[in-house]
Parts: C-alpha cells; sequence; structure tokens
C-alpha cells in the first residue's frame, strides 16, 4: 500500500483535560479585523482541528475578531502552539478524539462550564488518504476516515447543538471540500465522507428551518489550499504518487489557511449557506450541467495532469474479510 494519512485530530494524549490560557499577549495587541456589525465580537466560538492549519488558521483570525474560543485538537503540542499564537488569556483548550462521542460531549460539556453559552461550531477536523485506488483500499482505512470526517462531524454538530439553540445566535459550519461536489480517483474514502458531510449539513439546515430555530447552517468548499497535506503525503508514497502530488501542490494548492479563513469567515458573517472557494465554483456549475459526463472530464484531467493510472486489475488482490463497526459510541 502506497499511502499515508494525515490526521489533523485530538488525541486524548499529551495534556491533561482542558485548560484555559493564561500566557501571551492579547489579540487585540496584534491587530483588530474589524466587525462593526458584532457577528464574532463576545461569541464563544468552538473549533475542531483547531491545532493546524485551517483550523488554527480560524482560532487567529476569530481572536482578532473579537470571539472567545474552545480550541481542540489530537496533537497536544500542535493545540498548545495555537493557544500561544493566539494569546488570549480566556482561550479554553482539551485535547478531543473527534471520533469518540463521549470526549466530545465531555468538550462540549466544559465549553459550557467555562463560558455559559456557545454561538458557534466549527467542524474542521479531518484527514485524508492518498493511494491508488479503491481496489488498493482496505475496508479500515475508509472507516477510518470516515469516523474522522464524517463522525466527527456529527459528533461535534449534535453535541453542540443544544447549547448553540439556546444562545438564540447560533451557527454550524461544517467543512466538506470542492470532492463534496465531484469525485476524484485516488481519494475514495474522502469524497465519500465529504459527501456524507454536504448532506448531514444541509439536512440539519431544512430541520432548523422547519423548526425555525435560530441557528444558521454553512458549509465550506475549500480546493486547493496549503496545509501541507501533499507535501506530507508524497514523504511515504513511491516515486509515480510522489510525482503526482507535487504537481498537485504546485498547479491546485493556490490559497494559504489565512486566506481560507478570512473567506470561510465572510461568508459567515453573511449568513451564506455554502461557502465556495476557486476551483470549487466553476467545478459546482461542470457537475451541475454534465452530470453524466464529468467523470469523464475528471478522469482524463487526473490521467494528463497528474499521470494517474489505476493498478492494473491483475495486480489488485481481493479485498479482506473484515468488517468494521462505524458506531456513534
Amino acid at each position: 500500500m502506497n499511502d499515508r494519512t494525515i490526521d489533523s485530530r485530538t488525541d486524548g494524549t499529551g495534556l491533561s483535560g482542558g485548560q484555559a490560557s493564561d500566557s501571551g499577549e492579547e489579540a487585540g495587541a496584534k491587530g483588530w479585523y474589524p466587525d462593526r456589525k458584532g457577528k464574532f465580537r463576545d461569541k464563544v466560538v468552538a473549533i475542531t482541528g483547531a491545532g493546524s492549519g485551517i483550523g488554527r488558521a480560524l482560532a487567529i483570525n476569530l481572536a482578532r475578531r473579537g470571539a472567545r474560543l474552545s480550541l481542540s485538537d489530537y496533537d497536544p503540542e500542535g493545540l498548545a502552539e495555537t493557544v500561544r499564537l493566539v494569546g488570549l488569556s480566556s482561550t479554553y483548550s482539551q485535547v478531543v478524539d473527534v471520533t469518540k462521542q463521549e470526549q466530545v460531549a465531555d468538550w462540549a460539556d466544559q465549553t459550557m462550564a467555562q463560558f455559559g453559552v456557545v454561538h458557534q461550531i466549527y467542524n474542521i477536523a479531518g484527514i485524508t488518504k492518498v493511494n491508488e485506488g479503491l481496489p488498493d483500499t482496505t475496508y479500515e482505512e475508509i472507516a477510518r476516515v470516515l469516523n474522522v470526517n464524517l463522525w466527527g462531524v456529527i459528533y461535534g454538530t449534535l453535541e453542540f447543538l443544544p447549547h448553540i439553540i439556546e444562545s438564540g445566535d447560533g451557527h454550524v459550519i461544517n467543512m466538506s471540500s470542492i470532492l463534496g461536489y465531484m469525485a476524484l480517483p485516488g481519494a475514495g474514502g474522502y469524497v465519500t465522507s465529504k459527501f456524507a458531510v454536504r448532506g448531514f449539513s444541509e439536512t440539519l439546515r431544512t430541520e432548523m428551518l422547519l423548526v425555525k430555530f435560530p441557528v444558521k447552517i454553512t458549509v465550506v468548499f475549500p480546493s486547493g489550499v496549503k496545509t501541507g497535506i501533499a507535501r506530507s503525503a508524497a514523504e511515504e508514497s513511491n516515486n509515480a504518487l510522489e510525482e503526482s502530488l507535487r504537481v498537485y501542490e504546485k498547479k491546485i494548492e493556490k490559497m494559504t489557511t489565512e486566506q481560507c479563513a478570512d473567506v470561510i469567515l465572510k461568508g459567515v458573517a453573511r449568513g451564506k449557506s455554502r461557502v465556495r472557494m476557486e476551483q470549487a465554483v466553476w467545478m459546482d456549475w461542470v457537475v451541475r450541467l454534465f452530470p453524466q459526463t464529468y467523470p469523464w472530464f475528471v478522469s482524463t484531467w487526473s490521467r494528463h495532469t497528474f499521470k494517474f493510472t489505476m493498478l492494473d486489475e491483475s495486480e489488485v488482490a481481493p479485498q479482506e474479510e473484515v468488517q468494521t463497526e462505524v458506531s456513534k459510541s
């Protein structure tokens, strides 16, 4: 198996429980972003995957806009560094594995105990798997991606939702992807999870509208963001896959995490139900206009751009008969 899983969740090791930051300069000393309509100032915001990448950029950006933060991540060192960079003495942080419902529930309870209210939840934590295609992927690997990217979003949303409803001005922000619109070879588990996040989030939006609860739902569709995932994935891959990932890094990754965070927050401030970025905008239209032929376009583009080809059928080993249970506990 030529693959590498990149994980930006949070784990139950390293930090004992949660902690409130009591060090660092206030973010105000680093310059505030204007928030004239009060969309973020003094709002209590929870973020998963805050230890790196887009989650960290969101935490820093929201702190500068005057939000109060409850941060979680799988990586205790990355989480601690984010808390340091945020520099707010009121920041609460807790190491959480988003695939564990009980850990997410405890984080939600501790956040309420710390602040007494929660206005927004940003479900950012996710992993990606780079491989040669579904025939070369085990059931365990698919389940792992679904547990983080889908169940992590479900747990984060539903455990915080009662508090967000109670706030009277709630907002749920869930991370999908351009691959929540379109399929791409070599990313079957990831694509499945991101399509599912879109369906889950939009279902919740219809329900909040149905019962007239004061909660907005935003689904985010980034495309090429410089999170370092492609570079990390290439380190343990074969030469052909490594070269493909280098092409991806050069041609697709155009947006920084800071730019991505800024686009997300502008969309949230405007109450947008979907926040699409760069390639996701035109790819959305391609899929809508050509639902039957876009897979041919994507396959041809992947072959020429990344020199991507599936394994020959003679090389594909049958799946091992392994049962993997994905549950809510």
